[in-house]
């Protein structure tokens, strides 16, 4: 069975970020070229997760994205207003307000489950923006309800795959432990085939459309979950 939100239409909110990503996307598309006109995905963000326990509790965890050149480059340009290779917390708020906070209506493309139960979360928390050597990083904090204990799931997807997420090679998940004494869970990365995202790889750069189902054309993705399993299950 497919997440509710895979079975839902297209909000305004998600078009009105989806078309922030692809007014900032096109100016760059002509100047490296067409290759990320013509084919789905045309982002790529790079992911890692940083998870904070008190014992079995995980209280919430942090999200780090690393863009792509091209979307770095539209984002630096519209918001890096002084050119001076950093954002202030001025340029921070205004790429807040016009290149992030709308995606809450996809949940910042993030997925919390338990066993069959996948949700959204509710608000992040501490947004950030900074850029390094020409490409944007964004870091933000997703509280967890109280029930997240001892066995979950999280992963990082966009369900339209405009944007193709791919965990960081070198240490994609950081677990820590706050709690003295207490161990540390186990976790590890999976493809969940259950949940698969179906796209039109020639799908152009206006593209959004969510696929709940194949058809003919479509190619299909699955999403990759960080599974997290705390000893004893409590």
């Amino acid at each position: 069975m497919l997440i509710t939100r895979l079975s839902l239409s297209p909000s305004f909110g998600y078009h009105h970020s989806m078309y922030f990503l692809r007014r900032t996307l096109l100016p760059v598309v002509f100047l490296f070229g067409s290759l990320h006109a013509t084919a789905h995905p045309h982002m790529l963000i790079i992911t890692r997760l940083t998870f904070e326990f008190e014992g079995a509790r995980c209280p919430g965890f942090w999200v780090d994205w690393d863009f792509d050149r091209f979307f770095s480059a539209s984002i630096i340009h519209d918001f890096d207003r002084d050119r001076d290779g950093t954002f202030n917390e001025q340029e921070i708020r205004l790429i807040h307000d016009n290149a992030f906070i709308n995606l809450e209506h996809y949940g910042f493309f993030v997925f919390l489950r338990q066993g069959e139960t996948r949700t959204n979360p509710r608000k992040v928390l501490h947004f950030t923006a900074s850029q390094k050597d020409n490409n944007v990083h964004y870091r933000f904090y997703v509280p967890l309800p109280e029930g997240f204990t001892g066995e979950f799931y999280v992963s990082i997807f966009d369900p339209s795959y405009f944007c193709a997420v791919k965990y960081q090679e070198e240490e994609p998940v950081v677990v820590v432990q706050k709690r003295e004494g207490a161990p540390l869970p186990r976790w590890n990365i999976q493809e969940n085939k259950n949940y698969p995202i179906y796209y039109d790889p020639y799908g152009p750069v206006t593209d959004t459309t969510i696929h709940t189902k194949w058809r003919p054309g479509l190619e299909t993705a699955y999403p990759e979950e960080v599974h997290l399993v705390f000893p004893g299950g409590q």
